[in-house]
C-alpha cells in the first residue's frame, strides 16, 4: 500500500511506485525500503484489514472540523 501522499502525490508517484515494486519484488530490499515497513509504528503484527481500516479512517476524518 502507497498512501499518505497529499499534493506530492503526483510529483512523487513514480518514486513512490518503484519503492513499491522493490518492496513487493525483491528478495532483499534496500534499507530504505526496508525502513518503511508497516511494522515501525506497532509491536504488534501488521495485517491488511488493520491498515485499510486505519488508512479509510484517516482519509474519513482528514478535514473534517
Amino acid at each position: 500500500m502507497a498512501g499518505g501522499c497529499n499534493a506530492h502525490g503526483i510529483s512523487g508517484s513514480g518514486g513512490i511506485g518503484k519503492l513499491l515494486v522493490e518492496s513487493l519484488l525483491e528478495a532483499n530490499p534496500s534499507d530504505y525500503v526496508k525502513s518503511l515497513s508497516p511494522d515501525r509504528f506497532s509491536a504488534s503484527t501488521w495485517n491488511w484489514d488493520t491498515a485499510r481500516r486505519e488508512a479509510a479512517h484517516v482519509y474519513e476524518t482528514y478535514y473534517g472540523v
